[in-house]
């Protein structure tokens, strides 16, 4: 399996994308947990950050998370093939644009 990108852990996602990822990459496992309260959906992107809309740009994945849960999305031991970087984003519905609340936190593993 593959190892953590970066220090491994973001904090608090919410409607501001962030690059998970410093480019071309095999994404084998994401990890979302969220301990807001409240229902809230992991945005994927094959995009950078940037060039992302909430609310228009539609994401390429976009999983829910119960409150106080945690959610393993595995791709497998080759990954999944991302092509230009993998940006996420933490909202109230499946493709919005109106951030999650505090408390989601995300871990991307490539290979």
């Amino acid at each position: 399996m593959g190892s953590p990108v970066g220090a491994g852990h973001i904090r608090n996602l919410n409607a501001t994308v962030i690059n998970a990822t410093n480019g071309v990459s095999e994404t084998t496992l994401i990890v979302a947990t969220n301990t807001s309260g409240v229902l809230t959906f992991i945005q994927v992107f094959d995009a950078v950050a940037a060039d992302v809309t909430l609310g228009t740009t539609r994401p390429v994945l976009s999983a829910p998370v119960a409150n106080n849960t945690m959610e393993t999305l595995y791709f497998g031991p080759i990954g999944w093939y991302i092509g230009t970087r993998l940006s996420a984003a933490a909202t109230t519905t499946v493709e919005g644009s109106t951030g999650a609340a505090d408390g989601v936190y995300l871990q991307v593993f490539v290979n």
